[in-house]
């Protein structure tokens, strides 16, 4: 009796180890996305000329948001149309963003034992427009970061990292007569890990003065779904009861 007795608890134990094993992944996702260290240099086209490369900034614009949704509602948002923070938290993560003058950085965290059918989302975004001298060359750059950690997602769970910056000569100064140009670097990251990159890009006037603009963004997003159990799951389920239904036959007979 104590032999079969084991044998059952055995049994049982391996059921339970099955059902415990048939939810989904446990989700912990961390991610930032950051850019910094942002400059630009002018370069002197025609040193012939007698004109002094200079750049002269005309508009600005920044714009940043930390956001909580559940089931595709909102739950919490947080945003501002300027230079500073944002920050939401809740018992299923927070997110938050932060800049200045020259750094923008994105950051999100879920904990998805706790936060199902959710997400927690974080972007920033600057833009500036300018006037480019004559025969002016301006090298922007900037050093960006995207840095993840990532459990094992499952069906449905997402987790994106992304930054960008872009530029353009958009006309000339007083008219809609120019040569256009533009660039974009953008970098995106899905899985754990930190990777590290230097931006660049280039613009140029030529006789005249140009119009142009410089834009920046990040964003981390952070999305987990209801625990689905996988196919496997439901194989080691079954198997586990069937163990127990045959040990309470055998008790039965005996």
């Amino acid at each position: 009796m104590p032999k079969f007795s084991s044998r059952l608890a055995y049994c049982v134990l391996a059921a339970a180890a099955a059902i415990a094993s048939s939810s989904a992944h446990a989700q912990s996702i961390d991610m930032s996305a950051g850019i910094s260290q942002y400059r630009y240099q002018l370069i002197d086209l025609d040193l012939n000329d007698n004109i002094t490369p200079s750049i002269v900034f005309t508009e600005f614009m920044d714009r940043s948001f930390s956001l909580h949704t559940l089931e595709n509602e909102v739950i919490a948002a947080d945003s501002i149309h300027t230079l500073g923070t944002t920050s939401i938290s809740s018992r299923g993560g927070f997110a938050s963003t932060r800049s200045d003058a020259s750094s923008w950085r994105s950051l999100a965290h879920v904990d998805g034992a706790m936060l199902l059918n959710g997400s927690m989302s974080a972007s920033t975004t600057h833009s500036s427009t300018f006037i480019l001298s004559p025969n002016t060359g301006i090298m922007f750059s900037a050093v960006a970061e995207i840095s993840g950690e990532v459990s094992p997602l499952g069906p449905g769970d997402s987790a994106v990292m992304n930054v960008r910056m872009q530029g353009d000569i958009s006309s000339r100064y007083g008219s809609d007569n120019a040569e256009m140009m533009d660039f974009t670097e953008s970098y995106s990251k899905f899985t754990s890990g930190t990777q590290t990159y230097k931006m660049s890009g280039y613009l140029h006037s030529n006789q005249q003065e140009v119009m142009g603009s410089i834009r920046f963004s990040t964003d981390a997003v952070a999305r987990v779904v209801s625990a689905v159990p996988e196919p496997e799951s439901y194989a080691m389920l079954l198997a586990g009861l069937g163990l127990v239904g045959f040990c309470t036959r055998r008790k039965g007979a005996r």
